[in-house]
């Protein structure tokens, strides 16, 4: 029992000495550390001035450090994908200027196809109306020949006639705008007769607008008045053979205007018709 007991208390006298060497060991060691420490100090670096001088804040500022060195290689491949970008643009550029050259050929000739045919089919519309009109005029002048006129009123009526021929004429050569146009003017000379005739010696002329404008020369030379009546004011002299346009009468008298923008009146007696169709013989 008590050869027990000692066995028991040497491992534990064994153990607890075991324990605490390692302690007194790190003990031991940290105090040396410190010790050796505080003797070897170590000394204070000493700058160089030519050094400081040399990296001072203000030079060291002025010199600029790149944060990356330029790579040529780089370089070269992008002006390479730039200038075969600009080639590309180039090229699609030349394509649509292209393509729309031939569009714009193209619209023109369709423009001028759809003119033709607008043309044909006024011609062929306009045919059946001025065949109608000239028949018209040549009824009221037929009629006319059977009423007593006096001289201004058969000089009216030969300007009807002349109009009316010209009308035929045009009509022969197709030119059906015309044929209505002259056809028009003559009825507007046949409307003044029977206006005149018609007209009570006692009663007070109207003015009446003409329905369709009268292309007229002058037959001589002779006054433009403004007002018309014979003691009106002359506002000009018009030599023969000027270009008048005429858009109303007011009896015996002609509202006109110049081809320079003068306007008036002058005597029915004084003017003669200005005809454009071609072949046609006054």
């Amino acid at each position: 029992m008590n050869l027990k007991k000692v066995s028991m208390l040497r491992f534990h006298l064994h153990c607890s000495s075991n324990e605490r060497l390692p302690i007194l060991s790190v003990v031991i060691l940290t105090a040396l550390s410190l010790a050796g420490c505080a003797q070897h100090a170590p000394k204070p670096f000493s700058s160089v001035p030519a050094l400081d001088a040399a990296f001072s804040p203000e030079i060291a500022g002025a010199i600029p450090i790149p944060e990356q060195l330029p790579c040529p290689r780089r370089y070269q491949d992008e002006i390479h994908r730039l200038r075969h970008l600009l080639a590309e643009r180039d090229e699609l550029i030349r394509r649509l200027s292209a393509r729309e050259l031939d569009q714009a050929q193209a619209l023109q000739k369709t423009a001028s196809e759809v003119s033709r045919a607008k043309s044909q089919l006024h011609r062929l519309a306009t045919q059946p109306e001025a065949a109608s009109k000239i028949a018209e005029v040549e009824i009221e002048l037929e009629m006319l020949q059977q009423t007593v006129l006096d001289e201004a009123s058969i000089a009216l009526q030969l300007l009807a006639q002349r109009l009316l021929n010209a009308a035929s004429i045009a009509y022969r050569q197709m030119d059906y705008s015309h044929a209505m146009n002259y056809a028009a003017q003559a009825r507007e000379f046949i409307g003044m007769i029977a206006y005149l005739a018609g007209q009570a010696p006692e009663a007070q002329p109207i003015t009446v607008i003409l329905r369709t404008p009268m292309a007229l020369l002058t037959a001589g030379s002779g006054e433009l008045w403004a007002e018309p009546r014979d003691r009106a004011q002359a506002t000009a002299l018009l030599p023969k053979n000027t270009a008048l346009t005429a858009t109303a009468y007011h009896g015996s008298w002609l509202r006109v205007q110049t081809e320079d923008g003068r306007t008036g009146w002058i005597r029915n007696t004084m003017v003669d018709i200005r005809l454009t169709v071609p072949d046609f013989q006054s």
